[in-house]
């Protein structure tokens, strides 16, 4: 019984700390993180840091990833709704822009940088840390943790192909690094525009993102249907 108590303990003192990292890269940046300010704010020493992560680095990664977890679960669900293939991955990508244009700084660090696989690696960590059996245990799971942009490109042209609505494999290449192109390049420009209100950045996104679609898919329905269809939950 002292074992589990002191399991719970654990893992509850790891929350603690990773609640803390999260506020403070959401409040103050990546570039402002620091263990001592973790450990202030989780109300420890920062001595205390090393009992519970092997290092900085590691806390800093599964901060990040806690910051993230929504977008995870929010993958998860509408991957498992049954909907066209081709609306699911609009759906996909417009849930991932509404997140992460409110913090883009976290996710490009986190999915479109050089740190990706260092952050993303620790996610078998972190669902340890805080449970979450249906999302771990689910088929996709290992492709939607990937810390590589090649093995989570691989849910989406499977929906498309699956959708059988890209005429050939390097059409579907095509669709993705536009995708990629459109979150880091025109996507961080959107975002930085002070006069583009936040729903207008987002519908300024998936116009962009439908406009190519329909351009180079065989898909039917107007522009107006599907960014009806996309926007909605």
């Amino acid at each position: 019984m002292r074992g589990k108590n002191s399991d719970l303990q654990n893992q509850r003192i790891r929350q603690y700390f990773l609640d803390a990292g999260k506020e403070v890269i959401e409040k103050k940046g990546i570039t402002d993180f620091s263990t001592r300010t973790v450990a202030q704010l989780a109300g420890y020493t920062s001595a205390t840091t090393y009992n519970y992560f092997r290092d900085a680095k590691q806390l800093l990664s599964l901060s990040l990833v806690h910051a993230v977890a929504p977008y995870f679960k929010s993958v998860q669900q509408t991957l498992r709704a049954d909907e066209p293939s081709h609306l699911t991955w609009l759906k996909v990508w417009r849930k991932y822009a509404a997140i992460s244009f409110k913090e883009p700084e976290i996710y490009q660090y986190v999915f479109f940088s050089e740190h990706t696989h260092e952050v993303l690696q620790e996610t078998s960590t972190y669902y340890t840390i805080f449970n979450d059996d249906a999302l771990v245990s689910d088929p996709n799971a290992d492709k939607i943790f990937a810390d590589t942009i090649e093995a989570r490109d691989a849910i989406w042209k499977g929906l498309l192909a699956d959708a059988k609505v890209v005429a050939s494999e390097e059409d579907l290449d095509h669709l993705m690094i536009f995708v990629h192109a459109l979150v880091t390049g025109m996507g961080q420009q959107i975002i930085a525009e002070d006069s583009i209100k936040y729903q207008d950045q987002l519908n300024l996104f998936m116009n962009y993102l439908i406009d190519y679609l329909l351009a180079h898919t065989s898909i039917k329905e107007s522009k107006e249907e599907l960014l009806k269809l996309a926007m909605a939950d």
